[in-house]
């Protein structure tokens, strides 16, 4: 879960120093990162017919690294793809 500081930082609610912001980054990234290695699994395995956890749960039972920008990258060329 975000803090609230992390959450009005996010939306962009709240300024902040460079190097506060730099913080921030740090642990808003630690908290995703232990989410998608520890939590997603976890819930995938309850929800099964959920393909949004079901797929970052694959990326991670296949022994990847967990890397966020490379999961973001991935899920924003399966965005574009979907026609609307």
């Amino acid at each position: 879960m975000l803090s609230k500081t992390e959450g009005l930082y996010l939306s962009g609610q709240i300024a902040v120093s460079k190097s506060y912001e730099y913080k921030l980054k740090s642990i808003i990234k630690r908290k995703i990162s232990n989410q998608l290695k520890k939590e997603i699994p976890l819930l995938s395995s309850l929800f099964p017919n959920n393909p949004e956890l079901t797929k970052f749960g694959k990326i991670i039972g296949e022994g990847k690294e967990t890397d966020l920008t490379e999961i973001s990258k991935a899920d924003n060329n399966n965005c574009s793809e979907q026609s609307y």
